[in-house]
């Protein structure tokens, strides 16, 4: 799904575009929280991470 969003934009994905692609994977799971380990493992990268645009 994210490579989708890639594709279509080409450009580094977006946290709403992120977040869409983890509750959709892991939407079952009553007792797991994704959203709230995916946000802390990627606060760096998100911090930290080049502009990369073409534009």
């Amino acid at each position: 799904m994210l490579s989708g969003f890639v594709a279509e934009t080409k450009k580094t994905p977006t946290w709403p575009e992120m977040l869409h692609a983890i509750k959709r994977n892991f939407g079952g799971l009553d007792l797991v929280n994704p959203e709230k380990y995916f946000k802390k493992e990627l606060s760096n990268a998100m911090d930290f991470s080049p502009d990369v645009s073409l534009n």
